[in-house]
């Protein structure tokens, strides 16, 4: 019986990452498309678009349910 649960739980465990992944993954391509688009751009800049790209991942995860 506890192999069975610590085998379910290491499922969600995994499962949780992956998704964090695909999260992390969208950011990323956001960050680096922002960074090749606009080369000329402060500093400043770079960080609020990067916190701006942060939040609307975390809505997607929100809505999506990834």
């Amino acid at each position: 019986m506890i192999i069975i649960i610590d085998t379910k739980i290491l499922k969600y465990f995994i499962q949780m990452n992956i998704n964090y992944m695909k999260l992390y993954i969208i950011w990323l391509i956001g960050v680096i498309i922002w960074n090749f688009g606009v080369p000329q751009a402060s500093p400043l800049e770079d960080v609020l678009v990067a916190i701006l790209l942060s939040l609307l991942t975390i809505s997607l995860k929100k809505y999506t349910k990834l």
